[in-house]
């Protein structure tokens, strides 16, 4: 499974009670808290685009384009209607203080804020973590710059660590599906591999510690209480 400490701004992959991956993350602002979550990793998105949440919408994009109109331009972004259809930006009334009635997409590429790699873990919050177009801030001593979701320095080492569970999980069932001799039940597991491949991954904590420096005995206390009912909740 892997755990975010938000306080320390610091994100582990671990199997069994070893730590075998610690990333430097950057979390939510003070304003903008990243969300205590328990979910499973499911998908691994290369050069993704981003749809901007409606929040940062609000709170960001409609404030710039107030004092600059070309920010979303200049930002390889696209403004689309409920259809999903691209529409200019001159044509929106940005002055407006009704809830935005279309979505924002930023094209992928170098600078796109998800940078080159998103990992997808469903959760009401709708967060996930991802790779950045601003490295500079995991060099930083004071790392919660982000609007809730988790940026990963090196996400492609995450990401490469998920497919190898993956991998050992699946082989393991191919193994147990190619010694049953009982065609129907062979059968079965192979549908069952198939199902994990599509919907399975690790586990996923976000979590706050109150002692944010004492990482590995905080990991193995949330590994032996939050984690199995955790893992039993989303197994159902």
């Amino acid at each position: 499974y892997v755990v975010v400490n938000i306080p320390a701004a610091v994100a582990e992959a671990v199997e069994g009670s070893n730590v075998k991956r610690r990333y430097t993350v950057v979390v939510g602002k003070v304003d903008r808290p990243s969300p205590t979550l328990t979910t499973m990793i499911t998908t691994v998105n290369l050069n993704p685009t981003w749809t901007v949440p409606l929040s940062i919408v609000k709170k960001d994009i409609v404030t710039k384009m107030r004092k600059d109109p070309g920010y979303v331009s200049r930002l390889n972004m696209r403004v689309l209607d409920a259809q999903g259809q691209e529409i200019d930006p001159k044509t929106v009334d940005w002055k407006s203080d009704r809830a935005p009635n279309f979505t924002i997409r930023q094209d992928s590429g170098a600078g796109n804020a998800l940078g080159a790699l998103r990992i997808d873990m469903p959760n009401p919050h709708s967060v996930y973590m991802h790779d950045t177009n601003h490295k500079e801030f995991f060099s930083a001593d004071y790392r919660f710059q982000s609007s809730g979701c988790t940026r990963v320095e090196n996400p492609r080492d995450l990401a490469a660590w998920r497919a190898a569970w993956q991998d050992t999980a699946m082989n393991e069932l191919g193994q147990k599906a190619m010694m049953e001799r009982d065609p129907e039940k062979r059968k079965a597991l192979y549908r069952e591999i198939q199902l994990k491949t599509m919907q399975e991954g690790p586990m996923a904590y976000m979590f706050q510690v109150v002692r944010s420096t004492a990482i590995r005995s905080e990991v193995k206390g949330f590994e032996m209480s939050a984690f199995k009912v955790g893992y039993e909740t989303a197994s159902k």
